[in-house]
């Protein structure tokens, strides 16, 4: 009984894992391929969005980030690292979207955090030294 619970439990942890990565190394080749287009954002979202445009390098790197953070999630390669830097960029999204695009913005945060919620809490243990810091 025991070890049917724990079969369970590692199939969902193993589950959220896989649409965590999953979502973000899609959103990164979207980036790069334009596979699906957004809703058009507010006018200072924009506005935001076409200032990050002017620092060439950035925004390849944050895509850069999802897509290979997303395929380690995926495969479960250092998955405490690459969660990590995907949790930077969760925060980064959510408070831009939650305070610049309206509330379209806000239901994207609240999906992208309840997802990142889940990823934390299922991985405690692989995340247990960001929390002794």
């Amino acid at each position: 009984m025991i070890f049917d619970d724990l079969l369970v439990l590692g199939a969902l942890r193993l589950l959220i894992r896989i649409a965590f990565g999953g979502y973000f190394l899609f959103q990164g080749l979207n980036g790069v391929f334009n596979w699906v287009a957004w809703p058009a954002p507010l006018k200072p979202m924009q506005e935001f969005l076409d200032e990050w445009q002017k620092l060439k390098g950035f925004m390849p790197a944050v895509k850069g980030v999802q897509i290979i953070s997303g395929l380690g999630l995926i495969v479960g390669w250092a998955v405490s690292t690459h969660f990590l830097l995907l949790s930077i960029l969760v925060f980064g999204i959510t408070h831009i979207q939650w305070s610049l695009n309206g509330e379209g913005g806000k239901k994207l945060a609240i999906k992208i955090l309840f997802l990142w919620s889940l990823m934390f809490l299922s991985h405690l243990n692989e995340v247990r030294l960001w929390l002794s810091v």
